[in-house]
């Protein structure tokens, strides 16, 4: 028994086009559904390529460095068992010390 098909063909996107998407998905402040609407996508196939993306994200492997802490001589001295900065900019502040296991957690979990 052959597939029933609906007379639609299955359309292909390259990698720069679903990074583009994903991209304007991410900025458009809309739910999948409509986005997927709006540009003729199933909204399976946007969650699965959102799904990809996140898997990708969570498989970078964590960098450390060594910093140096500037000395500084009016300012309240604060310890900190651990301090890291991402990037972006975040600083994650911790009283006692994680496991990597623990830190990659937090690193690679959801944002704020």
């Amino acid at each position: 028994m052959q597939p029933k098909h609906n007379g639609r063909r299955r359309r292909r996107t390259s990698a720069v086009q679903r990074a583009r998407l994903i991209a304007r998905f991410k900025s458009s402040g809309l739910t999948r559904i409509a986005f997927a609407r709006r540009h003729g996508l199933g909204v399976s196939t946007l969650g699965g390529w959102l799904t990809k993306v996140r898997a990708a994200r969570r498989a970078t492997p964590v960098a450390f460095r060594e910093v140096s802490l500037a000395e500084v001589d009016s300012a309240p001295v604060i310890r900190w068992a651990m301090e890291v900065e991402d990037p972006g900019g975040l600083t994650i502040r911790c009283r006692e010390a994680l496991s990597v296991r623990d830190l990659a957690l937090l690193l690679n979990g959801p944002s704020c």
